[in-house]
């Protein structure tokens, strides 16, 4: 196996090993989920801290998480007519948008969650996923690098590194 594809296989795996660290470390712990729904049944704790499951951004993740396609994409334009400003509703839009194949709307929806928040590692993993939809590799190459680069906590940029290594890799893009 050439050396170039060794680096490709290695790094995508060490991106994905980082990536499910991650997600393990933000992953809510059972025992105190188990302990709060007891004192109070009707908040529980999203995946993302400080986000409840009450709120209109996690039922939209949810309705996306669960295949709800067009219902979570009301749910996020609702977000936006209310607030026009929530950088991660657009980022949520733009990760919908693109598993609909609609890559020209994906790609306003993530530079709007770029402009509006250009420190958001979730912005970040939708600019650089629409990049490699749109076959603009070195663009890609600039997004997801540089926020693991900057020891970003979001599980979304190292899955997306790794993906981009793995376009490489399959494609032979370069």
């Amino acid at each position: 196996m050439p050396p170039q594809v060794c680096f490709y296989v290695l790094v995508s795996l060490l991106c994905s090993a980082i990536a499910c660290r991650s997600l393990c470390a933000q992953a809510p712990n059972p025992a105190r989920l188990a302990s709060e729904s007891a004192a109070s049944p009707t908040t529980l704790v999203s995946s993302t801290p400080g986000l409840k499951r009450t709120s209109p951004l996690a039922k939209a993740r949810e309705l996306y998480r669960t295949g709800k396609l067009e219902a979570a994409e009301e749910g996020y334009k609702a977000i936006l007519r209310d607030d026009p400003r929530s950088a991660p509703t657009c980022a949520g839009l733009a990760r919908l948008y693109l598993k609909q194949k609609r890559v020209p709307d994906a790609s306003a929806a993530a530079a709007k969650a770029f402009e509006l928040a250009r420190q958001m590692s979730a912005g970040h993993a939708a600019m650089g996923k629409v990049y490699i939809r749109q076959a603009q590799i070195a663009e890609a190459e600039k997004e997801f690098p540089s926020e693991v680069r900057r020891g970003t906590s979001s599980a979304r940029a190292y899955f997306g590194l790794a993906g981009f290594y793995s376009t490489i890799l399959l494609f032979d893009v370069r």
